[in-house]
């Protein structure tokens, strides 16, 4: 299973806390944020086993 999170950097927390309930340790996460840091710290944090992958940077006006 691969889930693709494309959600405003100001909802990637309240989005992966969500998400929590419902994504196995099997499954790989894609985030599309703006930025990188930020939303890589959320979700290893809440999904610590899962594998997670950062891609295809967007310039939105929450990366400024």
């Amino acid at each position: 299973m691969v889930v693709f999170l494309a959600v405003p950097i100001s909802e990637i927390e309240n989005t992966a806390r969500e998400l929590k309930k419902q994504i196995s340790t099997e499954c790989t996460i894609v985030e599309f944020c703006s930025v990188q840091t930020y939303p890589l710290q959320i979700l290893r944090n809440e999904f610590p086993q899962n594998p997670i992958f950062a891609i295809h940077p967007l310039f939105g006006p929450d990366s400024v």
